[in-house]
């Protein structure tokens, strides 16, 4: 840190940037947020070190059946799926279906290994598509939405609710035989 705020400190968001140092062949990344709340990751810096600061944007996209279907920024070191929903526009009550929240990650293969032993898409030093759901009509689901960290770059995924696309077709069957309707309505008492 020290060396960092010689060089005239950082001037992004402390929950964007990133510390790479390079020591030899050697690289590490290590968010800036993490130096500065653990002192045990504001490592000493050796002649010769290369040290890089770089802005990675902590995002994560929500699309499906939510109020806000975008790339949306954390604005702080870290969120849970209930503040991602809330950044998303919340559920759409007409629309979504509870029981069908969906985070899409990659995870770590030693992460992804102890989730799904037996998954044919692992491979050691690869990263594997996990897909989490969360039943939001439980009870339980929502002390979990609480505790559940998203990541940067995770997908986030409400379903849409089966009667949905019915009450789309009805919408659009009322749109085009309203005015008939009215119409005819309003002949038979002129008349």
């Amino acid at each position: 840190m020290d060396v960092i705020a010689g060089a005239g400190g950082i001037r992004i968001p402390v929950n964007e940037a990133m510390v790479q140092v390079t020591r030899g062949q050697r690289s590490a990344r290590v968010a800036m947020a993490r130096i500065v709340s653990d002192p045990r990751e504001n490592i000493f810096v050796r002649s010769g070190d290369l040290i890089t600061v770089v802005r990675e944007p902590q995002t994560f996209v929500a699309y499906g059946a939510t109020g806000r279907n975008a790339e949306i920024p954390f604005e702080t070191d870290a969120i849970k799926l209930s503040q991602a929903l809330a950044k998303a526009g919340g559920l759409i009550d007409s629309r979504s279906d509870p029981s069908g929240v969906f985070i899409l990650r990659y995870e770590p293969y030693a992460v992804a290994k102890y989730l799904v032993p037996a998954s044919p898409l692992l491979e050691p030093g690869r990263s594997v598509p996990i897909v989490y759901r969360l039943n939001l009509r439980d009870t339980g689901s929502l002390f979990l939405a609480e505790r559940f960290p998203i990541h940067a770059r995770d997908l986030l995924y409400v379903s849409n609710a089966q009667l949905s696309d019915l009450q789309k077709a009805l919408q659009l069957f009322y749109l085009v035989a309203g005015p008939v309707v009215s119409g005819a309505a309003i002949y038979n008492v002129t008349k």
